[in-house]
């Protein structure tokens, strides 16, 4: 057996492990579908490896149709697993514009390797069953670059779901397949593309099986835990802007309509707060009622402004619901080069939220006593 056949036959092995894994959450996440469908492909594509491996060395002629199948599948699977990784991550920048636009390279290049069976113009296999690249081998590996590319792209701008120490983590995680790629064109007998790819997949599924303990499963937006790592990540190194926030009367909604209509004014509020501060910081479920937004730093303008976009967007979720929605809220910038730790500044933004918080319960019994 080869080092790469064996190379090949390792790589299995822990895909098959995170497919059975993956399987578990799928219902809790629905984009796993994703990857399990990248992982399965994967394996299709080493298991083709080995068996182009093992059919080359054979002078059987009648391989030859086999051999030609077998490299027309892998040449036109190989820029589906990126494509799918895209799909796992997500696509939220405007620069993707519409999903179909992108499965084009797909069609494209399956076009190109069919037609070599004929043409020999991604490769060739010729009477005596000796394989050699063609003219255009190269493309399946361009389009396969692209997809990861646009990969570590959508890491880079999603700001609301990813931190920039996880950031770092997934781009290395997805540049080994880029760099496998350099590393196969200069040395065509390192066929390290799959493997790499495999284990990729691997070191995804940890990472992302890490991240769900810094995630509430009720709202879907980062945690207590996830929030006390980012507190304690700018203490004393950056300058941020942190927004308080406490959803009023559950206690009465969860009394007077039980805790499912309650559940939907928290779920409502992670999400109206995930649309209001998405581009400019990360938002927190801190406690059962409690959020907070950690933000780039903001001057009182552009805070006041940010609140002034949260009560538009509240307004508009109000109109549509007979259990209204009612955040009191607050805000505290922090220096870094002050003596004040951000704690204490987290401290005075609750402040701020409470002053807001008997204000709002003030005006709302006075508009009451008057009706």
């Amino acid at each position: 057996m080869s080092t790469l056949v064996a190379l090949d036959l390792f790589s299995i092995v822990p895909l098959l492990f995170t497919i059975s894994l993956a399987k578990r959450h799928i219902l809790e996440n629905k984009k796993n579908k994703y990857y399990i469908a990248a992982a399965f492909m994967t394996i299709a594509i080493l298991t083709l490896e080995i068996s182009a491996n093992l059919i080359v060395h054979s002078s059987d002629p009648q391989l030859i149709i086999i051999h030609k199948i077998v490299n027309i599948l892998g040449f036109a699977f190989s820029p589906i697993v990126p494509y799918l990784f895209l799909l796992f991550i997500g696509t939220s920048s405007p620069i993707y514009g519409q999903l179909k636009l992108w499965v084009l390279p797909l069609y494209l290049n399956a076009l190109l390797c069919v037609l070599s069976y004929w043409m020999g113009i991604v490769f060739s296999i010729d009477a005596f069953n000796h394989y050699e690249r063609g003219s255009l081998f190269f493309v399946p590996t361009l389009i396969s670059l692209l997809y990861f590319i646009l990969v570590i792209y959508e890491i880079l701008i999603n700001r609301a779901k990813i931190a920039r120490p996880d950031k770092r983590i997934l781009i290395l995680i997805f540049s080994l397949p880029i760099f496998s790629f350099v590393v196969q064109i200069a040395y065509p007998n390192l066929l390290l593309i799959w493997p790499s790819v495999s284990l990729s997949l691997l070191l995804y599924y940890i990472y992302s099986l890490e991240m769900q303990y810094d995630f509430d499963i009720q709202t879907q937006i980062k945690n207590r835990t996830a929030f006390d790592k980012e507190m304690a990540r700018h203490d004393g190194r950056n300058s941020v802007t942190l927004f308080v926030f406490d959803l009023n009367n559950l206690k009465n909604v969860n009394d007077s309509y039980g805790h499912i209509e309650g559940d939907i004014l928290i779920k409502s509020s992670a999400s109206l707060l995930n649309d209001c501060f998405s581009k400019i910081g990360e938002v927190f479920r801190i406690g059962g009622d409690e959020f907070c937004a950690i933000c780039d730093p903001l001057t009182d303008e552009n805070a006041e402004n940010t609140l002034l976009v949260l009560k538009h967007l509240t307004d508009d979720f109000n109109n549509k619901v007979t259990n209204k929605l009612h955040l009191a809220q607050g805000y505290a910038h922090y220096d870094h080069h002050s003596p004040e730790t951000i704690y204490e500044a987290l401290s005075r933004g609750d402040d701020d939220m409470y002053e807001h918080k008997a204000y709002s319960k003030a005006t709302f019994d006075r508009r009451t006593s008057n009706d």
